[in-house]
């Protein structure tokens, strides 16, 4: 890992911090997340606080939900919420209908539905 280290610390030389802060972020990699904000100059209470709330999120779905937020990517904080399940649906709604993403939703849905529908029909045939 000292490789790594030496890479990163190189890296930061010549890209923003933030830019490899919210990169690392978009890769769902919080430990690569955490490297960058040690590595950087700046102070790593600012970044600590979000990293720990996305950590503390057990469900991989909801956490990945979470990190789209916090980065504006709207359409894949979608495709995650109606991942984590039919109980999510209301906060997937709203967040459709904020960011007008509606069409997604219906196009997710329906196809979570047909995936369900071959999950029974498969089941069905094996009973």
């Amino acid at each position: 890992s000292d490789a790594a280290d030496a890479a990163l610390k190189h890296l930061l030389l010549y890209v923003d911090v933030d830019v490899l802060y919210r990169t690392a972020l978009g890769l769902y990699d919080l430990s690569l997340a955490f490297m960058v904000v040690s590595h950087s100059q700046k102070d790593p209470g600012e970044y600590l606080a979000e990293l720990t709330s996305f950590g503390s999120q057990s469900n991989e779905h909801l956490r990945c939900h979470a990190i789209d937020m916090s980065l504006g990517r709207y359409d894949k904080a979608l495709e995650h919420l109606v991942a984590a399940g039919p109980e999510h649906f209301e906060a997937a709604l709203k967040l459709a209908r904020d960011k007008g993403l509606l069409r997604q939703l219906l196009a997710l849905t329906q196809q979570q539905q047909q995936q369900t529908g071959q999950l029974s029909g498969s089941q069905q045939l094996v009973a």
